[in-house]
């Protein structure tokens, strides 16, 4: 098995401030992000969130009153990402009405796949992200044989002539999952008797399940997130440049790791 390092999730989160209007312009909202992409589906709906899917490019929009969120698995492309989350972004702040954000956010996963959660754990231990003090060690009378770890850093920088706090963070442990369920059939059973552009929405899901091999039911992930701690106004802050920025801190790190791998081989 390939020890390749690779993108699995990303996740964009952005809080409103007064975003209450999502109560009044819901169907509204969902109705306009249907004309950013005919891919778009409506999922949940209820006065509390909405919930859409595009299947075509793997991403689920999840919006309510207090934020946006826009995920994206199984099909991995910043490109279609931030293309998506910015129109979405920029059409639901306008609707809404909404003038400040709050803590914009972008998370990033990256995944090592390995044979047995003994490797995974090796490997992980091997990249020596943290060191456990030998005295303290000797106190369990035992051997390490599972590690996680999270920390965090904070600096105070210029985004586009605003002074902001900027927040990143990594956990890093060892994934066991699950192998992925099987598509469900019956879902082909209902194709006949949904809209035309969700039974092409459901038929691309159909044919990225059979693209994309199972997922590795042993890992090392290390979750990333970049976000900048204070209220923006949405007239200065620029989401683009925001999704870049976190993406290049990503391949930052996924070059470190890229770099340890090799010399510990």
């Amino acid at each position: 098995m390939s020890n390749k390092i690779r993108v699995t999730y990303l996740r964009a989160t952005i809080r409103f401030v007064k975003g209450y209007r999502y109560l009044d312009r819901c169907g509204e909202a969902m109705v306009r992000v249907e004309e950013l992409d005919e891919h778009w589906v409506p999922g949940e709906v209820s006065p509390t969130k909405c919930v859409m899917n595009n299947f075509k490019l793997g991403l689920k929009l999840t919006a309510q009153s207090e934020f946006m969120q826009v995920e994206q698995t199984e099909f991995i492309s910043l490109e279609h990402f931030q293309d998506q989350t910015c129109r979405i972004y920029e059409t639901l702040w306008k609707l809404f009405g909404v003038q400040r954000v709050l803590t914009p956010g972008l998370g990033i996963k990256l995944r090592i796949p390995c044979r047995s959660t003994e490797e995974a754990e090796s490997l992980l231990q091997s990249l020596k992200l943290s060191t456990i003090d030998a005295q303290l060690l000797r106190c369990f009378d035992d051997e390490v044989s599972a590690t996680r770890l999270v920390f965090c850093t904070e600096k105070q920088i210029d985004a586009d002539g605003v002074p902001v706090v900027r927040r990143r963070r990594m956990e890093a442990g060892v994934l066991r999952q699950l192998q992925q369920p099987d598509f469900d059939s019956r879902v082909i059973q209902r194709l006949p008797l949904i809209p035309f552009h969700q039974r092409e929405s459901m038929a691309a899901l159909m044919a990225m399940r059979r693209r994309h091999s199972v997922e590795p039911t042993h890992a090392v992930e290390f979750d990333l997130e970049n976000s900048h701690e204070q209220e923006l106004d949405v007239r200065t802050f620029d989401l683009a440049s925001f999704i870049e920025d976190s993406a290049a801190w990503s391949d930052g790190v996924k070059d470190w790791l890229q770099t340890r791998q090799r010399e510990l081989r």
